[in-house]
């Protein structure tokens, strides 16, 4: 897959999950064992459909790769609070994992497009 190829992804599953966590931010933060934690997960859906836009559309994407990296760096440390503060569930490794290994791509195709 391209680099192009590759942001268009990083946009489309930002939009689906954004959209997901808007929609149903409490069934959201159930699922991935974050208890009742809707608000976190509201704010989660509206920051990554705030980064769409950009993503998919704007001329220059490097300045939303870094912003979409940085999101899911803030990610994985609000998700490892979680985790220290007792809010362990099973279901939350794999979307800190998720927030972990999207921000590595986000900054590695930011880092690919330097310049453009």
């Amino acid at each position: 897959m391209t680099e192009r190829g590759m942001t268009r992804f990083v946009g489309l599953y930002t939009l689906a999950l954004g959209t997901a966590f808007t929609a149903a931010p409490s069934h959201s933060s159930k699922f991935f064992g974050m208890g009742e934690r809707s608000r976190l997960m509201l704010y989660f859906g509206l920051r990554d459909l705030a980064l769409v836009p950009g993503l998919l559309r704007a001329q220059r994407r490097r300045p939303w790769l870094l912003a979409r990296a940085l999101a899911d760096a803030s990610d994985a440390g609000i998700l490892v609070g979680v985790l220290i503060s007792g809010g362990y569930a099973p279901r939350l490794l794999p979307l800190l994992a998720a927030a972990v290994g999207s921000s590595a791509l986000a900054l590695g195709l930011a880092e690919g497009s330097r310049g453009r």
